[in-house]
């Protein structure tokens, strides 16, 4: 069929239609512009609710100690003072650097070592925000942990301990005089320098004989309680001294000191030269300070 020109009848049909005459719902009279008005409002109030919705997150921090040294019980979640900002200073921030409220965090000890925290956070799925633990920035909260809702972070705390030590080579004399601050030594002939020979001109001293590999710069080896080599080092700074005109036990001593030694709970082993391990216990260093002290020649 071809195509006619619309007739006057049809046009004032179509100007009908497009009128602002009310449409009657009952009693109540809506024109049409206000029924588009009414879809637009609606319209951007779903919008608004879409966009200013929440979701929750549950956030999981864990704290790893992995040489130990954080928790006064390696299965608990008490931390040692130096270290319960890591467990009490935990915070969550917007982009805008606004701070989010957070539920109370509950801890649990997972395994040796480990505590994990978990709290829970209302948010809005289209930002993001910032986890500080300690004051230090852990991580995000972006939109892949909205589609879990789940976030988990971690801080590892490498506790390392300074290690130090002396060891005493002891030589005893035959007869001794003093005073201690001026004292004066005699040997039997058959007995003299059997251990260790000093140098009167700067106070030093070294093995002798069987104990000629004790002298500064020989090696000093740590081990943990495992057996694992944690650290070498060698030999320093040594000296005599009298110990007691009664004991008449005239003493070289050397010093050693090892540096960020990763921490163990159990204790360290240290070793000079080849002279065999000498172990010490957590407990036992921790009231003497990580000191370790090793003793030959009595």
């Amino acid at each position: 069929m071809a195509a006619t020109k619309r007739t006057t009848a049809v046009k004032k049909s179509v100007a009908r239609r497009r009128s602002n005459k009310p449409i009657k719902l009952g009693n109540i009279a809506i024109t049409q512009k206000q029924l588009i008005v009414g879809g637009v409002v609606a319209a951007l109030l779903a919008v608004g609710l879409y966009f200013g919705r929440t979701e929750k997150v549950v956030v999981t921090v864990a704290i790893n100690a992995e040489y130990g040294g954080v928790f006064t019980d390696p299965n608990g979640c008490e931390a040692l003072p130096e270290y319960r900002s890591s467990l009490e200073n935990i915070s969550v921030a917007a982009a805008t650097g606004e701070s989010i409220p957070m539920t109370e965090i509950a801890w649990a000890s997972t395994e040796k070592n480990l505590c994990e925290g978990t709290f829970t956070l209302s948010l809005s799925p289209f930002s993001t925000y910032d986890v500080s633990i300690d004051g230090e920035k852990s991580g995000s909260i972006t939109e892949a942990s909205f589609s879990s809702h789940q976030a988990e972070f971690r801080k590892t705390i490498s506790v390392t301990r300074d290690l130090s030590g002396e060891h005493d080579l002891v030589e005893t004399a035959t007869y001794c005089t003093g005073p201690l601050s001026d004292w004066s030594c005699t040997w039997s002939y058959w007995d003299y320098g059997k251990n260790f020979d000093g140098d009167s001109s700067d106070g030093s001293c070294a093995g002798n004989g069987g104990y000629s590999d004790l002298r500064d710069g020989a090696a000093v080896v740590v081990y943990n309680s495992t057996g694992e080599v944690v650290g070498t080092t060698t030999l320093y700074g040594s000296s005599y001294d009298l110990e007691s005109l009664s004991s008449r036990k005239i003493v070289c001593t050397f010093k050693w000191e090892l540096k960020d030694v990763p921490n163990d709970d159990a204790g360290y082993s240290v070793e000079v030269t080849s002279r065999g391990k000498v172990f010490y216990s957590g407990d036992e260093l921790l009231q003497n300070g990580f000191f370790l002290g090793t003793t030959i020649g009595e």
